[in-house]
């Protein structure tokens, strides 16, 4: 069985960017400005900080 990676792509909507992905072709991220890359779990991780953080402040 082969592993799977999984990826979260968070950023502005780019319909030549996607149409690539959808194709299989190579995409790059240079010069594309606005763009953050997970890895696995790291999304969930990162939004679950964020709630955590902002609880936090408005707990206070």
């Amino acid at each position: 069985m082969e592993e799977q990676m999984k990826l979260t792509i968070v950023g502005p909507l780019d319909s030549e960017l996607l149409q690539d992905f959808i194709n299989g072709e190579p995409v790059s991220f240079q010069g594309r400005k606005g763009y953050k890359i997970y890895v696995g779990d790291a999304y969930e991780s990162a939004q679950k900080m964020a709630s955590l953080k902002a609880d936090h402040k408005t707990t206070r």
